[in-house]
């Protein structure tokens, strides 16, 4: 972001200057010169800002901010409150390392690049890129059908789908041969009473 300001003097508060400023956003440096091209008059590094506010946070109207730094106060005039209030929030996001619009683009267009999917034109609709959603629906469909799905995860595979059938369906089948025989269900006899098979167990 950069634009003309107005720069209270240290030395007469009711004297401004008029400089270009120049924030580098990744450095957390804000430039200033006395015309645009010129060698920087100096910097304010933003890592040790205190505090980046509107000078009168109560006004909707107010085009005054104060950048906070250790031993010093800058105060900043912009040409009007929607310009003051941009200034201090890109200042603040910088300041916090707060991705802009543009690095969040630019870190999606690498996302995507890094999984084989074709990038996306964010200023055109999806209809008006039949081709490059067919290239990600194939991709992702290839990715997926390398990945195992939930049912195969929880079910051990097509194994394992394949015998919990037969093991829900016949329990006696899946008794392991040291118990000895599978014991039977209780039966009735001829007067309707419960008679019980020989218990055996272990053979």
């Amino acid at each position: 972001m950069k634009g003309w300001l107005k720069k209270a003097s240290p030395s007469n508060f009711k004297k401004w200057d008029k400089r270009f400023f120049a924030l580098l956003y990744e450095d957390k440096r804000l430039y200033y010169y006395k015309k645009e091209g010129d060698k920087p008059i100096d910097f304010i590094d933003l890592v040790d800002v205190e505090a980046i506010v509107a000078k009168d946070p109560s006004s909707t109207t107010a085009t005054d901010f104060v950048i906070r730094v250790i031993g010093r106060e800058y105060v900043l005039r912009a040409e009007s409150a929607s310009v003051m209030n941009d200034w201090v929030t890109r200042l603040n996001n910088s300041k916090n390392g707060v991705l802009t619009p543009e690095q969040r683009k630019e870190r999606a267009r690498q996302r995507q690049t890094a999984i084989g999917l074709a990038p996306i034109d964010p200023t055109r609709s999806f209809q008006d890129q039949p081709a490059v959603l067919e290239a990600n629906a194939v991709a992702a469909k290839g990715a997926s059908s390398v990945e195992p799905s939930f049912s195969q995860r929880s079910t051990g595979g097509a194994r394992g789908r394949q015998r919990g059938p037969s093991m829900m369906g016949n329990n006696r089948q899946a008794r392991p041969q040291s118990l000895g025989a599978p014991l039977p269900y209780p039966s009735a006899d001829a007067n309707g009473s419960a008679r019980r098979a020989p218990h055996t167990v272990g053979g």
